[in-house]
């Protein structure tokens, strides 16, 4: 049986955080306190996160193309 993959909503519920602020915290975004963001940044790497390189692309697909 698969394992399910761990989404970044999953990172969001440990930490205690929005999924916006989650998703940030990924991106270094100096909106996220330094503590807050080495905190999540932690937890998806204990989860073993890893961003949807199929999502990814096309979310930098659709930034370029407006």
């Amino acid at each position: 049986m698969k394992e399910k993959r761990v989404v970044l909503r999953d990172v969001a519920i440990k930490a205690g955080v929005h999924l916006t602020t989650a998703a940030r915290a990924m991106k270094n975004d100096p909106r996220v306190q330094p503590d807050t963001l080495a905190r999540i940044q932690q937890i998806a790497k204990e989860m073993g996160y890893m961003p949807d390189p199929m999502l990814s692309a096309l979310s930098t697909y659709r930034m370029l193309a407006d």
